[in-house]
């Protein structure tokens, strides 16, 4: 016959932990939105600075979510290029360049709710 294990849960401490998790997260997004749109404004070609100016944050989703976009109607010329333009890209690198501190960040942020509101 096989052996018979059982486990009991003395503490659930989940709903706490997800109960935390949204404004905690609210705060990383937030900070990573602004980081992109700074190193976008500064990376972008300017010209008159109708493009610079353009760029900026909206959120949604209550927070959770960020967009970090310019409101040109030629922005992606800017960014992609043309076949008579190279491009110039701006918002892609300021992504790109703020990636590993938000996936740091959420990291230290999971790391220490769990450890407040799992104790």
């Amino acid at each position: 016959m096989g052996k018979v294990t059982s486990i009991s849960v003395a503490f659930n401490r989940f709903p706490e932990i997800a109960a935390a998790l949204p404004e905690k997260t609210k705060v990383v997004v937030a900070k990573t939105a602004r980081d992109i749109e700074g190193y976008a404004k500064s990376e972008v070609h300017v010209d008159t600075g109708n493009l610079k100016n353009s760029i900026d944050v909206e959120f949604e989703n209550d927070g959770l979510t960020a967009i970090v976009a310019p409101h040109t109607e030629y922005a992606a010329f800017v960014e992609f290029g043309t076949r008579r333009m190279s491009a110039q890209p701006f918002m892609t690198p300021a992504a790109e360049r703020n990636r590993p501190a938000f996936i740091a960040a959420m990291k230290q942020m999971l790391k220490e709710v769990c450890e407040r509101e799992g104790r």
